[in-house]
């Protein structure tokens, strides 16, 4: 072989070396971009101590934030379990399903700026984990926009086995993430429970712990005494009924109290607590009509319930599942 023409072949080999190089650098930066800009799941959920939440459309803004086993929002209010849990499944669960095209990035643009919803994901130690927006759903409903903060590029995500949007995860109302649990409590913490039944005086009661025997007396003065001795069991079987109270959901009250200053509580409830905090649950009838007639029904199926003198929001209650913990007088003997 001639000293030029190896000459040659060594410059060409050297020459196609670099653009291979060249061009997987070039795809390599490329794809790390795109990695980072679609980096939108969190592995380990356990590692959130908060997040921010603020929907364009609905005007709100929340900080959630976990507290020991609990989160909560805006601070103080405890929120309701399942919609935790729904949101940081879809923090980690989520992927990208498809990159939309270059031609339909303007307008999904502008769909992410009317309706989004800016989430911000901060570690245990305040640290910033993860900044974007959760847009709505995609024409054919099987997707969710997203784009990262500072990105250009928008994705669609998915949840795997999910069909459809998962952007109603983080577009809440404070309604949506208040613990629909208004009484949780370990019983072994109560010290104190009465209950007043205006229109049935003779079932109200007042439950006493604080001595060596449970001693339960009528709440009104004109009740007679029942001179029986206290059921330990039916006391200990009765106080179970508080672990956790459920409500089917919250509902708005913009009258506040004004609502209800001409009604007649069902029941007032209220309990005391060893740590020397108290509760007290104020409980309405709902007006309920049948379906099929539209005719008002005389049994009770549905309660509202104003927790510690807050009535907008109030608790809608089903009755049925909450008539456990309305006893009378004469069921502790």
């Amino acid at each position: 072989m001639k000293k030029s023409t190896l000459i040659l072949l060594l410059l060409f080999l050297v020459s196609g070396t670099a653009t291979v190089w060249y061009l997987n650098s070039k795809e390599e930066k490329k794809t790390t971009l795109m990695d980072a800009e679609a980096d939108f799941a969190i592995e380990n959920t356990e590692d959130i101590g908060k997040i921010f939440l603020a929907s364009r459309i609905r005007g709100t803004q929340f900080l959630l934030e976990r507290k020991e086993d609990h989160w909560y929002v805006n601070d103080s209010i405890r929120i309701y379990p399942e919609i935790i849990t729904n949101l940081l499944s879809a923090m980690k669960s989520m992927r990208i399903k498809y990159r939309p095209g270059a031609a339909a990035v303007p307008n999904i643009a502008k769909e992410l700026a009317a309706d989004q919803v800016k989430t911000e994901i901060y570690d245990r130690d305040g640290k910033l984990m993860k900044s974007y927006y959760v847009g709505g759903e995609t024409s054919d409903a099987r997707g969710t926009y997203m784009i990262m903060e500072g990105s250009e590029t928008p994705f669609v995500m998915e949840i795997p086995y999910l069909s459809g949007s998962f952007k109603v995860r983080y577009d809440l109302s404070i309604y949506d993430l208040t613990d629909k649990a208004y009484i949780r409590t370990d019983p072994e913490n109560i010290n104190f429970v009465s209950i007043e039944y205006p229109t049935r005086r003779d079932q109200s009661f007042k439950l006493d712990l604080t001595g060596a025997k449970p001693v339960v007396t009528p709440f009104y003065p004109t009740t007679k005494p029942i001179n029986k001795e206290v059921s330990a069991g039916n006391v200990e079987a009765y106080l179970l009924n508080f672990d956790k109270v459920v409500a089917e959901s919250l509902v708005k009250n913009e009258m506040g109290k004004d609502r209800f200053t001409d009604a007649v509580p069902f029941a007032t409830v209220n309990i005391g607590y060893k740590d020397g905090s108290s509760q007290e649950v104020i409980y309405y009838t709902k007006e309920t009509y049948d379906p099929m007639t539209g005719d008002k029904l005389t049994a009770i199926e549905k309660l509202t319930a104003a927790v510690d003198g807050v009535y907008n929001p109030m608790y809608l209650v089903q009755y049925y599942f909450t008539k456990k913990i309305f006893l009378g007088y004469p069921s502790f003997f």
